[in-house]
């Protein structure tokens, strides 16, 4: 029996949230597309849920038809101490909001 309480929470959780919670339970990293105008929205709101629903990390890779198959893997590793990335055709800025 699932503890008190967790069937109502996941039934809760909205499209997004659930989303990310599939890809947690099953291990494997989510990608989310959308449209070029929806992007900064998406983004601000994943981090967030990630953050503040899930207590978890994040990286944002911004590809570019630019952007080499090398810069798209260096943007995907994660680096423990490293708090935050984002990758820009190879650039790598560090904040304090999360992985």
């Amino acid at each position: 029996m699932p503890p008190f309480g967790l069937v109502q929470r996941v039934e809760e959780l909205g499209d997004l949230e659930l989303a990310l919670l599939l890809s947690f339970i099953a291990n494997e990293h989510c990608l989310i597309e959308t449209e070029d105008g929806a992007l900064d929205p998406l983004q601000q709101e994943l981090q967030l849920i990630v953050s503040n629903v899930f207590g978890r990390s994040h990286v944002a890779v911004d590809c570019s038809t630019e952007t080499t198959l090398d810069e798209f893997i260096y943007g995907l590793l994660v680096d423990p101490a490293a708090t935050k990335h984002s990758v820009d055709s190879g650039d790598v800025d560090d904040d304090d909001h999360g992985e």
